[in-house]
């Protein structure tokens, strides 16, 4: 069988289920569904969205977590001609009403096993979207092999599905990613290409392009996908998925690589290729790792959503550690041209800093009905022979290393990562701006053990913060929403009369270190009120084991009351990731992740860690991509 890496996905998904209907596709809590199976059951779910007027370019919500529903629902949406859009169950009701009205989205499926729109599945139901809704299984009452015919013809350039990512002014930004891009990833990448005996653990958020690789780079290549379960993971829990025979493969954002490989190294070990990126990867666990498992292929896994996850990879085994310190991005993978470019779009000197540009034909289309943010950062390419051809524009500033390999040296705007997502401080503060108790809203970032960390300013000093941090969470995602919120008088200002971001950086640095507020004249900071950090003493924590409250303060720096909240408290999923391995390492309990996750109070923790605790059957909650 070809590599054929400019078809459409269906296309190529049908070749390999006629091939090998018997191979097993994918294996979840459901059981192992096969390709043929699959393939059937898919093409009889796109009749009944051709029924429901599913046609070529129709967006189509899937709200849902990885596993055969889901994937069945993509296949489908894809064999009817339309595109889809996935949702994270997780996300806020009016957070899907927007991504479905800016995708113009026709209407909405769901797994149909509680997977509704909402924090941890508790949220709106998906009939509030505002679009006709149908859970995936009734796609199937009418059983038919008939395949699916797109009324108009299709091709590899059509849209395949539509990712969002951070926007400057607020709004997130709807990405129309290709066939030809998604299939040019799974076939055409050489490096990482996958083959008939691997398997790829599926465990990212559908929201996060890095699900694109975990799902059709092993199901076009005739792999096994292996889904982790409805739940956030412990880190106990992902190393043991890590460590079954049938997983081979497997993306780790690069904060949450760095906690497996400190606490489950042995788990990552096992496996032949583990991909990590969408962030700095930490040099220090990549050196560490790579000598301690020489079997496993290590890889720095860099790309924008904009040119379908990966543009390119940098080995760990071919690393030049005497010209860089830092693990490099690596070289172009196949379809993907890079270009290092100077202000006026001029190639910069060999070894020279300037901003990345790519090319190449996974490029995505755009950004959906949005032709002016589409013409800034997609721009005509001058190093292409192909009429038409772009380059998109990625903020990121690198340098080519003697051996050619790239050295990502941070951004050229604001734009930073919060668990993995790319995330524009512009956009959190309009977040917080959106309450109407908000005068004005100033998101600055700083970096915190894993990863950035943002920081929010507030107007009036009156505001009540913890109501404002409950509001933005039902409108955006968690890695929106700033971890440390802080009301202050007036915002203050430099000479040009713009917001003095050193200023209220200082003011955290000095929040920081004093713990407690600060008041500075020659800083011109002014009087603030804040829910971080508060004082609380030892003697005020709810009952518990002492070194519960001190594992607690840890990952969140606060001491804890019965009350108090992990998340509104500063902590973050990775540091809930670390809590729950301390208490099983340290105390001996092992916690129920997705229960506490869900209610991550003091006092559910405490409960949860009680000797008569009974742990609770995990839930249909979706897996959080941490970062």
């Amino acid at each position: 069988m070809t590599t054929a890496p400019h078809t459409r996905i269906e296309q190529r998904f049908t070749a390999v289920a006629e091939a090998f209907p018997e191979r097993v596709a994918l294996a979840d809590r459901f059981g192992e569904i096969r390709y043929g199976e699959l393939l059937a059951q898919a093409r009889a779910a796109a009749a009944s969205l051709r029924a429901e007027g599913v046609g070529s370019g129709t967006p189509v919500l899937i709200v849902g977590h990885g596993d055969r529903r889901t994937v069945l629902a993509m296949l489908a949406v894809l064999m009817a001609g339309g595109c889809y859009v996935p949702v994270d169950p997780r996300y806020p009701a009016d957070r899907v009403r927007l991504m479905a009205a800016t995708a113009r989205a026709a209407l909405a499926l769901h797994a149909g096993d509680g997977a509704d729109v909402g924090d941890g599945g508790d949220g709106p139901a998906v009939a509030d979207l505002g679009v006709p809704v149908h859970d995936i299984p009734s796609l199937l009452t009418e059983r038919t092999t008939a395949a699916a015919v797109p009324s108009s013809p299709a091709g590899p350039d059509d849209l395949a599905c539509v990712m969002f990512t951070s926007g400057t002014t607020g709004v997130p930004k709807a990405v129309g990613v290709t066939h030809r891009g998604v299939t040019g990833l799974a076939l055409g990448a050489e490096s990482l290409r996958l083959g008939p005996g691997d398997g790829v653990l599926l465990h990212s958020t559908l929201a996060f392009d890095a699900s694109t690789f975990e799902i059709w780079s092993p199901l076009l290549a005739g792999a096994r996908i292996t889904a982790a379960d409805h739940h956030p993971l412990a880190l106990h829990e992902l190393a043991a998925l890590l460590a079954l025979p049938e997983v081979t493969t497997a993306w780790l954002t690069a904060p949450l690589f760095r906690l497996m490989a400190t606490h489950h190294g042995p788990a990552l070990g096992s496996l032949r290729t583990l991909v990590t990126g969408g962030d700095t990867v930490p040099a220090d666990t990549a050196r560490s790792f790579t000598a301690a498992h020489p079997a496993t292929r290590l890889v720095n896994g860099y790309g924008p959503t904009e040119n379908t996850t990966f543009s390119t990879l940098g080995d760990a085994a071919a690393w030049d550690r005497e010209h860089s310190a830092a693990f490099p991005i690596g070289t172009a993978i196949a379809g993907t041209t890079c270009h290092v470019l100077d202000g006026r779009l001029r190639p910069v000197a060999p070894g020279a800093v300037g901003e990345l540009f790519l090319g190449g034909p996974r490029l995505a289309r755009g950004y959906l009905h949005d032709p002016a943010a589409t013409a800034a950062r997609f721009v005509p390419d001058p190093f292409s022979a192909r009429p038409g051809a772009r380059m998109y524009r990625t903020g990121d500033r690198v340098r080519h290393l003697p051996d050619g390999a790239l050295d990502f040296l941070g951004r050229t705007d604001d734009e930073v990562k919060v668990r993995g997502f790319r995330t524009d401080p512009a956009e959190a503060a309009a977040v917080l701006a959106a309450d109407p108790a908000v005068d004005d809203a100033v998101v600055i970032t700083g970096t915190g053990p894993d990863g950035a960390v943002l920081t929010a300013f507030l107007t009036p000093a009156s505001v009540d913060t913890d109501a404002v941090r409950r509001g933005a969470s039902q409108r955006a995602p968690r890695h929106l929403v700033a971890e440390r919120i802080i009301a202050v008088d007036a915002l203050p200002l430099g000479p040009t009369g713009k917001v003095d971001r050193a200023a209220l950086a200082r003011l955290v640095d000095a929040r920081t270190h004093d713990g407690h507020d600060a008041d500075d004249p020659d800083d011109a900071n002014p009087r603030t009120h804040a829910d971080d950090p508060d004082p609380r003493a030892p003697d005020d924590a709810a009952p518990g084991h002492p070194a519960l409250a001190a594992v607690w303060e840890a990952q969140t720096g606060h001491h804890p009351l019965p009350d108090s909240d992990f998340f509104a408290d500063g902590g973050t999923s990775l540091g809930l990731m670390r809590l729950v391995e301390q208490v099983r390492t340290q105390l001996g309990p092992t916690l129920d992740f997705a229960q506490l996750y869900a209610a991550p109070t003091y006092a559910d923790l405490c409960r949860l860690t009680a000797p008569s605790a009974t742990p609770a059957p995990h839930g249909d909650r979706a897996q959080e991509t941490v970062a």
